[in-house]
């Protein structure tokens, strides 16, 4: 198949922009793209999302620009037109191919079907080709145009030049083209597809561009953070005990089970579900808490209830103070907590601990420690003092990659028990005393429920119904 061809089918995989009419031309145009590069593959064998903006205007040869990078500066023409204002390299270097500084077009949205334009070929080769114009498709609704051009080729063979065409090209208005706002496919002959792909585009807040094609990449893919992701646990045993009763209560042991669950897009970002369930329960009965995002700075996000915080954080020195997600304890979110982080050390496995002192309203400190790739080991989400101050303790029993057991407690206290350990069934409804009045624990189908108010919650605090 024709590489132009080729990447025209892959372009009909991508959904387009949603725009508005507005006062001038330029207003039209996004302001930041996430671009993912793929030409750190063949040196860090990564993948990475890189995040490009316009900056702010800046004023060169009485013409007003939006800067782009240090080298680069973009100008909207009300003709329809993108033009670059590129500084060129040291000319003191003459190994480097390059352009003179100067400006040059990057787009024309006033192209006609048959013209021959000389193109800015990109931040990736900083030079310059010929195109010309194959079709010119005006969107009924937002008027906006898409145009798909072809490259010319031009080879010296033996001073006989010779021209031939290459990969298509296709441009969005108010987007720029499906691999980035200011990158080329590749230089002529190149064969292997394209170093770039764009994954979003954004005006402000606004999404106005993603790709169908990496749609499962969300806007910001790292590889990094999925191999970083990939080291951790998906599943943890955490025992629980005093969790619903006054402190008086006898002490009363049940392990619940924590989940990760398959991986999901939300707000263009990848998360990972994160499911509980008792248990002495069946794997149908498992109960939405959150949703995890793991980053290539080693940080994880919790998304809970629409708002994300930081639950995890293993880029950090002695010293830092984080602002950590507090947890739900008593059918309610905690608020957040500052921890101070006090010792960082590794174990023999390699895996790094991080231990930290949580600081209280009243300056008390409750002391937790993290490892890399289990979590708190009090449980993934309880992390913070909020979720063990009171009458409420948990306890990480074990820890496991699929069916491969990664972690078990080393508390001597607690090593008895084994990973699964429950106190005899409890009777089918109970008054139990609480913080809030009037809450029942009730067995259904296996699964321990909290009666409150008229609502019914699971032992996470999430409201199931009523």
């Amino acid at each position: 198949m024709p590489m132009k061809r080729l990447y025209f089918l892959l372009f009909c995989t991508l959904i387009g922009v949603q725009v508005f009419a507005q006062d001038k031309w330029a207003d039209i145009w996004c302001d930041t793209w996430n671009v993912l590069d793929f030409d750190g593959m063949r040196f860090e064998e990564t993948v990475i999302t890189r995040t490009f903006r316009l900056k702010q205007d800046t004023i060169i040869g009485n013409q007003t620009y939006r800067q782009f990078s240090n080298r680069v500066s973009v100008r909207f023409s009300e003709d329809k037109k993108v033009y670059v204002h590129y500084k060129g390299f040291d000319d003191d270097n003459p190994d480097t191919p390059d352009l003179p500084t100067g400006e040059y077009l990057a787009y024309d949205f006033s192209a006609q079907v048959g013209d021959t334009l000389e193109v800015f070929s990109g931040l990736d080769t900083y030079s310059t080709y010929p195109c010309v114009v194959d079709s010119v498709d005006i969107d009924p609704e937002t008027k906006l145009r898409t145009i798909t051009l072809h490259q010319i080729c031009r080879i010296d063979d033996g001073g006989i030049i010779e021209e031939f065409d290459d990969m298509q090209i296709t441009w969005i208005e108010g987007v720029g083209s499906p691999v980035g706002f200011l990158f080329s496919y590749l230089p002529c002959g190149w064969v292997g597809g394209p170093s770039y792909q764009l994954l979003c585009a954004h005006k402000g807040d606004e999404l106005r561009y993603a790709s169908r094609l990496y749609d499962s990449y969300g806007c910001e893919y790292n590889s990094a953070a999925q191999k970083w992701a990939d080291t951790w646990c998906n599943q943890w045993n955490v025992l629980s005990h005093g969790w619903y009763g006054a402190s008086d209560e006898p002490f009363r042991p049940d392990t619940w089970i924590y989940q990760l669950g398959q991986d999901t897009i939300i707000n263009n970002m990848t998360y990972q579900t994160l499911y509980s369930y008792f248990s002495l329960d069946s794997n149908e009965a498992k109960s939405y808490i959150a949703a995890l995002r793991f980053t290539k700075d080693k940080k994880i996000f919790i998304l809970y209830e629409g708002t994300e915080y930081l639950l995890y954080d293993f880029d950090v020195q002695v010293g830092d103070t984080l602002e950590i997600f507090g947890g739900i304890k008593y059918y309610k979110f905690q608020e957040t907590l500052p921890h101070v982080v006090t010792a960082i050390n590794t174990s023999e496995s390699g895996r790094l601990h991080i231990i930290l002192d949580a600081i209280t309203t009243d300056q008390s400190k409750w002391r937790k420690r993290w490892i890399d790739g289990i979590g708190s080991l009090d449980g993934i989400i309880h992390n913070t003092a909020t979720t063990v101050m009171g009458n409420g303790v948990t306890t990480v029993l074990c820890a496991y990659y699929n069916d491969e057991c990664l972690y078990s407690t080393t508390d001597s206290f607690y090593s008895s028990y084994g990973c699964v350990y429950n106190d005899p069934i409890f009777s089918a409804t109970e008054e139990v005393e609480s913080p809030t009045p009037s809450a029942q624990k009730v067995m259904q189908n296996g699964q321990l429920l909290i009666l409150h108010e008229g609502k019914t919650y699971n032992v996470m605090g999430v409201e199931v119904g009523k």
